[in-house]
């Protein structure tokens, strides 16, 4: 975790500074900055990148298999991507049937193929299409996604005043 983040959450809870909204950089996305200050300290704080196992069903099945393999889960960032990003390239390897770079990435490039975000596919530019969210908050001990609108599994929250310590 981004140490400053860290202390800027510490201190602020510490000196009861309260916000209504909290928007932090990486960090919140992060299962460990639940656990580090717990649900309740973190209800209400936004961060970036934004899935859970609501947002699709593969998202779902990710989250299981990612859970029961390490014992603890995902980040809520490039998890689901990453590894969706591995799905598409195996697949444009083996439609390729060849290890030759040029032709595996004209299938990369023009080829969508389902993965555990869904539909996973680059646009004409090579940017990456698919975004499960791009938003999320930490509400009742879930990152939920709180944005875009058409990709949310929850609506965002006014940030509750710190617990006691």
């Amino acid at each position: 975790m981004n140490i400053w983040e860290s202390s800027l959450t510490r201190q602020a809870w510490e000196l009861n500074y309260n916000f209504d909204v909290f928007f932090l950089s990486v960090g919140p996305n992060f299962a460990f900055f639940h656990d580090t200050f717990g649900a309740e300290t973190v209800e209400g704080i936004i961060g970036p990148g934004a899935w859970n196992e609501k947002s699709s069903p593969g998202a779902k099945q990710f989250y299981e298999k990612y859970l029961a393999r390490y014992g603890e889960e995902p980040d809520y960032w490039g998890a689901l991507v990453y590894y969706s990003s591995l799905q598409h390239f195996q697949k444009a390897v083996e439609e390729a049937g060849t290890l030759n770079q040029a032709k595996i990435r004209d299938f990369l490039a023009t080829k969508a193929y389902d993965t555990y975000i869904g539909r996973f596919s680059y646009d004409k530019d090579g940017c990456f299409r698919g975004h499960l969210g791009e938003i999320g908050q930490w509400q009742k001990g879930l990152f939920e996604v709180i944005g875009p609108a058409e990709k949310s599994t929850a609506f965002a929250i006014l940030k509750p005043k710190w617990p006691p310590r």
